[in-house]
């Protein structure tokens, strides 16, 4: 039976993001094997156009909501969700995003019929205040099966739900076709961190432990690549160590652009900071796409980017705040530099798009 599906996500491309980046590869793989698959998330583009021309070359059909107030939103959005179950009768739902779970708990309470699994990344666990915790926590007992992101993010869900059956599916990436032979690595060390400049995703934690780095090669570079969001103050940092032009930030950049820059690059950081509100990182996806093109990385332990680093092999985990442990990883990768490059790209291999959506057709035929 060709089965119907529909995937409620917070996010979805063509703007950059984590969750909009799964769930769009979730989407296409789950209609090349066959199921007709809906997508409902938010308008996040001025540009309505751009947005529609790109849903419009999907194999997918695309349905988003125009963001108004905080009351309208929700409630266009809630309109808009009931209209296409519906409509379209879904065998199978899907919600990807602290809202979609909200969505998906309501939908199950009148559509007994639909199947429905939670993705879990980190972040919609901690979101938002006491009463926002509270309903995503009751979102997610509604939900016949739960996907988390990671072993770390299980273990949040855990905490709050110990009763919870949690199945771990990786986040996939896709394989480049080619890296570009002519680019040529910068040297002496190129470091680089893709993802929004944010407290969450550490840039800060990095930019502390320049200092150190430089005081072992003083021509080190850092390049950040991502929405600017929290920019100035992250320029504040710099001015205040004095780091001049040890730092470079390169704004959103392309697919193209972006790989080219992490083929010129030597080492993928990414040092992800516990907020007091209680986000974290789920995953490491940028960590496996550096990896994938021979970067080896330095990430948090005691996150959800554990579980795309191994140990020694792909890269090291170091204490975020330690710029010392932050060094010896650096100097150990540097010294048999070849070694980590060529395991990062085997380590890439097993996350694939093509064997994780396996898991994902296994958890939803089950």
């Amino acid at each position: 039976m060709n089965k119907r599906l529909l995937l409620l996500t917070s996010e979805f491309p063509p703007l950059p993001g984590g969750i909009g980046t799964h769930a769009f590869h979730l989407a296409s793989e789950l209609s090349e094997k066959g199921y007709t698959v809906q997508v409902h998330t938010n308008r996040r583009m001025t540009d309505y156009e751009e947005e529609a021309a790109f849903d419009r070359s999907q194999s997918f059909t695309v349905r988003r909501t125009e963001r108004k107030n905080w009351g309208r939103t929700y409630l266009y959005r809630i309109a808009a969700v009931l209209q296409i179950v519906k409509q379209k009768q879904p065998h199978i739902l899907i919600a990807s995003g602290k809202f979609s779970l909200w969505m998906g708990a309501l939908i199950s309470l009148f559509f007994t019929s639909i199947s429905s699994v939670a993705i879990i990344h980190g972040t919609e666990l901690k979101a938002g205040g006491f009463f926002s915790r509270w309903f995503t926590k009751m979102s997610l007992k509604r939900f016949e099966k739960v996907v988390a992101v990671s072993h770390f993010t299980k273990n949040k869900i855990a905490a709050i739900l110990p009763d919870v059956c949690v199945t771990v599916i990786p986040n996939g990436i896709v394989l480049p076709a080619a890296s570009f032979s002519d680019v040529q690595k910068e040297l002496p060390v190129s470091l680089v961190t893709v993802g929004n400049l944010t407290r969450r995703k550490g840039q800060h934690n990095v930019i502390n432990a320049l200092p150190e780095l430089l005081s072992w090669k003083a021509t080190i570079q850092y390049h950040c690549v991502g929405l600017p969001t929290e920019l100035e103050a992250i320029k504040a940092k710099i001015n205040e160590l004095q780091l001049g032009d040890s730092v470079i930030f390169h704004g959103v950049l392309t697919e193209t652009e972006k790989r080219v820059r992490l083929q010129k690059s030597h080492v993928f950081i990414m040092l992800s900071e516990h907020l007091a509100n209680g986000d974290f990182e789920g995953f490491g996806i940028a960590v496996l796409e550096a990896n994938a093109l021979g970067l080896p990385a330095i990430g948090s332990v005691n996150s959800g980017i554990a579980d795309a680093i191994q140990e020694g092999y792909s890269g090291k985990l170091v204490d975020p705040h330690d710029p010392i442990a932050i060094k010896a990883a650096l100097i150990e990768i540097y010294a048999d530099y070849e070694t980590y490059s060529s395991q990062a790209k085997v380590w890439s291999q097993q996350f694939q798009w093509k064997d994780i959506i396996e898991k994902y057709t296994t958890i939803i035929e089950s």
